[in-house]
């Protein structure tokens, strides 16, 4: 693990313990993040006041990964998280943690091609990787083993014969990628925005595979809520719920780059105005729905890399709670546009 990652790690761990198990009946809501175009929902519902109409404030706590977050959730030391569909999501439930997800991050349907395979432009342009079978043997960058980036790289060389063990996986935080593409430590990874934006502004890299070629209408992350909504008798965790699907459903009238959308991106995740115009944005569907049979893919696939603790697959019910979607959306009305 990497100095920088370490400390992240440890300083996170450290404001957790400090400041303890969270309650859902409380006015402030601690919630878990990446600084990433995947929680724009959060983002924008906390930025246009969604959550201060239902009576919370949010007291959000930077991650490495989401995987990260799922003992925490279990623990109760965060209400509500996000992040890959991970290995540790999938072992937790397992396991009998007292985690679910509930609704999306985003997906990627055709037209909505987030999070690409990236490579390097000096080697797409030498003629050296110009397709996935290119690959073998090179260092690809992921954020994490075991999640959403692996699964979506090993589909991707599936599609050319090729497997995960053909190429050299490099762990990487998403914000060191740029810099290890621009000193040629990694020639390929798949890069959420910013960051994605960000490489591709500065011409250091270009786009092998988009995000909405490589499997269909894959589900790219999760939310997550943990042990205090879960054990959660009371209207809280529905109107948390509610601020989110205002949240998506602005973003969708908005056709997801209005001022105000990219205004919200810009605060979060640093990336400057004219690189946020430029972002590829996933799916984010309206009343906040997931698609389970990518969910049941993911399972499939780690289950055949012997990655969970279980022989027998999941159901779909065990892994996910779409009780608060639905009572969210009888509040609030259907979606229009």
């Amino acid at each position: 693990m990497r100095t920088s990652t370490k400390l992240m790690a440890i300083v996170t761990l450290a404001v957790l313990i400090a400041i303890g198990p969270a309650t859902a009946r409380g006015r402030e809501m601690n919630v878990g993040y990446l600084p990433i175009y995947a929680f724009l929902n959060y983002f924008v519902a906390i930025e246009a006041g969604y959550f201060q109409a239902e009576g919370f404030t949010i007291k959000l706590h930077r991650f490495t990964t989401g995987g990260d977050m799922i003992v925490h959730l279990a623990r109760g030391t965060i209400d509500a998280g996000g992040g890959a569909v991970a290995v540790s999501f999938f072992n937790g439930v397992a396991d009998g943690l007292q985690v679910k997800a509930v609704g999306i991050t985003g997906s990627r349907p055709k037209g909505f091609g987030a999070s690409p395979i990236l490579v390097r432009k000096a080697l797409h342009d030498g003629g050296h990787v110009r397709s996935p079978a290119d690959r073998r043997g090179r260092p690809v960058a992921l954020n994490a083993p075991r999640g959403t980036a692996e699964y979506l790289v090993a589909r991707a060389l599936g599609r050319s014969g090729l497997s995960i063990d053909d190429v050299r996986i490099v762990t990487l935080p998403f914000p060191e990628m740029p810099k290890a593409f621009e000193r040629g430590a990694i020639d390929a990874g798949l890069l959420p925005d910013p960051f994605a934006a960000s490489t591709l502004e500065q011409g250091t890299t270009v786009v092998l595979v988009k995000g909405d070629e490589i499997v269909d209408n894959p589900q790219n992350g999760l939310l997550y809520y943990g042990k205090n909504f879960l054990e959660d008798r009371s209207d809280v965790p529905v109107r948390f719920t509610a601020a989110i699907i205002r949240a998506l459903r602005e973003i969708n009238r908005q056709q997801y780059r209005g001022d105000e959308i990219l205004k919200a991106l810009t605060k979060y995740t640093r990336v400057p105005p004219h690189v946020a115009r430029k972002i590829t944005p996933y799916f984010l569907h309206p009343d906040n729905d997931v698609n389970l049979q990518s969910l049941m893919d993911f399972q499939a696939y780690y289950m055949q890399r012997r990655y969970l603790k279980y022989q027998a697959p999941l159901k779909a019910e065990q892994l996910f709670d779409g009780s608060f979607n639905r009572r969210a959306v009888e509040r609030l009305g259907p979606y229009r546009p």
